[in-house]
């Protein structure tokens, strides 16, 4: 009695292992088709093997009928769980038929002509069967993947099925292995080893998981790579085609201004021909960012030599017509003691003053839009700010408009 206490509780102490092991299994892998089913299935086998352990002092239903009927239902869901797992249907009629006749068998030799000889061939079979598909199916699917996972699966199922047949073999033939010390060997291995195969069955299908997430991983970096040469052509691609008309409106803006008397429209004709051409120097960073795969416009020009306050004007005459259409004052504040010179990336900062000041203009529909230049600190640094008298933008949205493509919701304005 003390032994049976001290084998089932061991047993119990792996079954609750194994089935830890199991949860962590599906916990880690449960976006993986197949591994729910693979992780019941294995705690089933190991509940099976700890009823199996009570066989001797438990009635004939629960240690024999229901315990082998655990184990079939356990290598069915492992098997499920392949299928699954390499997304291959199953065959439902051979499937139901082969439960009906290993129950038929199993209560036939259980009750009405009672044989245990029979009831472990039916059983080793049973198992040799379902391991060996197991086997096959991913002999068959794993094609050039899973290569180290398939090769555990090999040798975890080869070695169960080789005490198995070895089991079912000294049934067969007990003259020949009653009496060997090679038999007493081969006994304590199939007492010990089942919990082994569930560990290491375990691990066998972590492995199939961890592979099959390099595989999906590796699928996304190419497919990465696809998409980003193709916008890659892309910006290749509008860029060369601006230039095109870039040029053109350029020139004849430049041709025009040397042909008019009018200062005024001469004036005009020289924005049209600047902001043509800062239009033109973004496309070219645009094709040379598409050439060498960089995020950035402004880490791919060169800073030049500006006069700032000059240079800001003109910047605000280009959007001069679309505040007047909507009623708005443009004006420019520069204090004295900011520089007249400074070298700066004159392209992308025109982008972003572009940005800043449409949007100013785009939700003012009165007052002043400013732009101005202040001292930021004492470090000779100073401060680009353009204001004005719209909607605003609400506090628990302005982190929002700071990240890329980012954009208010709210038409509110501020307090």
């Amino acid at each position: 009695m003390a032994d049976l206490l001290i084998n089932s509780t061991s047993t119990l102490v792996l079954c609750l292992i194994c089935s830890f092991f199991c949860w962590l299994l599906y916990h880690a892998n449960r976006g993986i088709p197949g591994v729910g089913l693979w992780a019941l299935g294995t705690t089933i086998f190991s509940l099976a093997l700890l009823l199996f352990s009570t066989q001797q002092s438990t009635p004939t239903w629960l240690g024999v009928i229901i315990t082998n009927h655990l184990f079939l239902m356990a290598m069915l869901l492992q098997l499920g769980g392949i299928f699954a797992f390499f997304k291959r249907k199953y065959q439902r009629v051979p499937l139901f038929c082969g439960i009906a006749l290993f129950s038929v068998l199993y209560v036939y030799f259980t009750y009405l002509q009672p044989n245990v000889q029979v009831r472990i061939i039916i059983f080793n079979i049973t198992y040799m069967v379902i391991n060996g598909l197991i086997i096959m199916t991913i002999i068959r699917y794993k094609q050039n993947h899973y290569k180290v996972a398939a090769s555990l699966f090999y040798v975890v199922i080869g070695a169960g099925i080789t005490l198995i047949a070895y089991r079912l073999t000294s049934v067969l033939c007990v003259e020949l292995h009653n009496n060997s010390s090679f038999n007493i060997i081969m006994i304590q291995l199939m007492d010990g080893i089942p919990f082994f195969i569930c560990f290491a069955m375990i691990f066998c299908f972590f492995l199939l998981c961890n592979e099959k997430q390099y595989l999906y991983i590796q699928k996304l970096q190419r497919e990465a790579v696809d998409i980003a040469d193709k916008e890659k052509k892309l910006l290749a691609f509008l860029s060369h085609e601006f230039r095109t008309p870039l040029n053109a409106i350029v020139g004849k803006a430049q041709l025009l201004a040397k042909e008019l008397d009018d200062p005024k429209a001469r004036y005009d004709c020289e924005l049209i021909a600047e902001a043509g051409q800062s239009l033109s120097m973004i496309n070219q960073h645009i094709l040379r960012q598409a050439e060498a795969e960089h995020n950035s416009i402004a880490d791919s020009t060169s800073s030049q030599l500006i006069e700032l306050r000059p240079w800001l004007q003109r910047f605000l005459d280009t959007f001069r017509h679309l505040a007047q259409a909507k009623g708005l004052t443009l004006a420019l504040f520069v204090t004295e003691k900011a520089p007249q010179q400074v070298m700066i990336n004159s392209v992308a900062l025109r982008q972003v003053l572009t940005n800043l000041l449409s949007n100013a203009i785009k939700y003012s529909d009165s007052g002043t839009v400013k732009l101005s230049i202040e001292p930021a600190n004492t470090n000779a640094n100073y401060r680009i700010s353009i204001s004005d008298q719209g909607i605003g933008i609400p506090l628990h949205e302005q982190e929002k408009v700071l990240q890329p493509f980012g954009r208010a919701c709210s038409k509110k304005a501020l307090d």
